[in-house]
């Protein structure tokens, strides 16, 4: 069976990965309009330290490793505490009954 290349390595933008970038690249482009319907140019510059900023620290991300934010979400909604795992032989613990036995009730 042919594994395709373009199917199995992660999708960057850029050097980093696609929806951190895009979203950088959103913002940045939405500040470049805030300077210009205000005529402040000073925003604008920063957009743009911005934008390269956001983006060198991103392409650092993704040199680490290129699936960050990936496993970081998925992190992120799993417990910070795990509970420890039994041993392989172990048996499990009997469950507590949840009525009582019926030889209490009657007398």
């Amino acid at each position: 069976m042919k594994v395709y290349l373009a199917l199995i390595r992660p999708k960057l933008r850029r050097g980093a990965e696609w929806r951190p970038a895009l979203l950088n690249g959103v913002l940045a482009l939405y500040l470049v309009w805030l300077a210009f319907s205000f005529k402040e140019l000073w925003i604008a510059g920063a957009a743009l330290a911005q934008y390269w900023l956001g983006l060198w620290l991103l392409r650092q991300a993704a040199k680490h490793d290129s699936q960050w934010f990936q496993i970081y979400a998925r992190a992120w909604g799993q417990p910070l505490v795990r509970e420890p795992q039994p041993r392989v032989g172990a048996r499990e613990p009997k469950p507590k009954p949840l009525m009582p036995k019926v030889s209490n009730w009657v007398k």
